[in-house]
């Protein structure tokens, strides 16, 4: 049975750093979807939050693996597509 406390797993390829130059990475990750806004902190002005999966960021070498994990703990999940690499212009 499928637990309501648990939000929505996205599995997804993370995009390179702005500081790389390299390919991107070739693992997958599991995040989950926020469940809960963040709140300001009145004292000190820091956003702070009671979502426990909120820092939840699991590593997978494919996404079928990701895939497996969400379905073995019973966690809604989604794909998120690679974006087509851009390809340039063919020169004339």
């Amino acid at each position: 049975m499928r637990s309501p406390d648990v939000p929505l797993a996205i599995i997804r390829r993370p995009a390179r750093s702005a500081t790389q130059s390299g390919p991107r990475p070739r693992h997958w990750v599991l995040e989950f979807e926020p469940s809960r806004a963040p709140e300001l902190d009145p004292l000190m002005g820091w956003t702070t939050g009671d979502d426990p999966c909120r820092t939840i960021r699991l590593q997978f070498p494919d996404a079928a693996s990701a895939i497996r994990h969400a379905e073995s703990q019973d966690w809604r999940y989604i794909v998120l597509a690679e974006p087509r690499a851009a390809q340039a212009p063919a020169k004339s």
